[in-house]
């Protein structure tokens, strides 16, 4: 949209851009708050007595057996969503599903990658880590999108090319980014600070402003050069 190709009739759309940056963040603000506090309520409904030992007990119980069985049913699920997606791509030749299982497989990548970068977080005034993955992944993002876009009228391109570059983009960039982890320390950062945070502002700001404008350079430069 800023870069002014996304709609040739419309041209550059920067304030509807940015705009959309704004609203995003306050969304996703707003929803973590409403979710934390609806938890809350559901927590102090069902347990009234949390700190009695019975309910201690209980936990215990379930949570011994929840640590085999949540990652045992996950796998099952993973593994039967690849094997439909290969199926899909390889008895219909539907590259769209070609798209999904390659983006499986390169998902974990960038969920370790954002892992070890979240080890930078507690470092620095600021989460570094949280905000070096969101940067990389914009970058990566926007160069994947810009070269789709020059290469869509490549027809050779169509059949592993185009699928790969954009399953790279959906697995591993939509991995490494994260929107729950930078709204949860956007508002922890906030609670610490009352009743004005300079410091939540600036993060969660200049997040945004730095991820538009290296999205956008890497974005304008492969879009404009590379045809």
């Amino acid at each position: 949209m800023m870069n002014g190709n996304a709609n040739p009739y419309l041209g550059s759309q920067v304030i509807a851009a940015l705009f959309g940056y704004i609203l995003g963040l306050q969304t996703s603000l707003v929803s973590f708050r409403a979710g934390r506090a609806f938890a809350e309520f559901v927590h102090a409904k069902r347990n009234p007595d949390h700190d009695s030992y019975g309910n201690e007990i209980r936990w215990r119980y379930y949570h011994y057996h929840l640590s085999w069985i949540i990652p045992m049913i996950l796998l099952i699920i993973s593994g039967t969503l690849i094997a439909v997606y290969v199926a899909g791509d390889m008895h219909w030749d539907i590259h769209y599903y070609r798209q999904l299982w390659i983006a499986c497989i390169l998902a974990p990548l960038g969920t370790l990658l954002r892992w070890k970068l979240s080890a930078w977080n507690g470092k620095f005034s600021f989460p570094l880590g949280t905000f070096l993955s969101n940067v990389m992944a914009s970058i990566v993002s926007a160069a994947i999108t810009a070269l789709v876009n020059v290469e869509s009228n490549d027809v050779g391109t169509a059949n592993w090319e185009m699928p790969t570059m954009q399953a790279i983009s959906l697995g591993f960039t939509g991995c490494l980014s994260t929107v729950s982890t930078f709204a949860k320390e956007c508002v922890d950062i906030g609670e610490r600070n009352p009743p004005y945070s300079k410091k939540q502002f600036l993060y969660s700001h200049g997040t945004l402003f730095t991820c538009c404008i290296a999205g956008f350079m890497v974005y304008s430069v492969i879009s404009r050069f590379c045809i």
